[in-house]
């Protein structure tokens, strides 16, 4: 049984987008095992231990280490399926990203269907809220001994 790995540099991944795709090289004929992991010192400790030593691997905690254990033939095909889907994923991440940046309103974003993150900025500091500020710095100052409440 032999063992290969691929290192994707400054390439991260969710957890189950890793556990997605490492189930599903796991599955490809000819492979016994198989782990897409970002390459964090505890992540490599787990693959030693279950087997799946990536060897001399340079990988640092920002790369993700695909590491696949199988018959000879089988490795090649499985690193280039890893590949492949982290190539269509990257391509439907980036789509999607790029039409949510288009958006300019909360009406516009919500056309695009549904989300699980939402960034919405807001300047809150205004006049009056930087006047109470000042008036509480003031006083503190001033006044030590009286305990002033944010």
């Amino acid at each position: 049984m032999a063992t290969r790995h691929q290192i994707i540099s400054k390439a991260y991944r969710d957890s189950v987008a890793l556990m997605q795709l490492s189930s599903a090289l796991a599955k490809m004929p000819g492979i016994e095992q198989a782990a897409a992991v970002m390459a964090t010192r505890n992540n490599l400790d787990l693959l030693r231990e279950g087997g799946l030593d990536p060897g001399n691997a340079s990988a640092g905690p920002s790369d993700l280490l695909i590491v696949v254990q199988g018959e000879e033939a089988a490795l090649t095909a499985a690193l280039a399926e890893a590949q492949r889907r982290l190539s269509s994923q990257s391509a439907v991440a980036a789509t999607h990203v790029e039409q949510a940046m288009s958006s300019r309103s909360i009406a516009m974003a919500l056309e695009l269907g549904p989300a699980n993150l939402a960034l919405i900025v807001l300047e809150i500091r205004t006049r009056a809220v930087n006047l109470k500020v000042h008036s509480r710095r003031m006083v503190a100052e001033r006044h030590p001994d009286v305990g002033v409440y944010r």
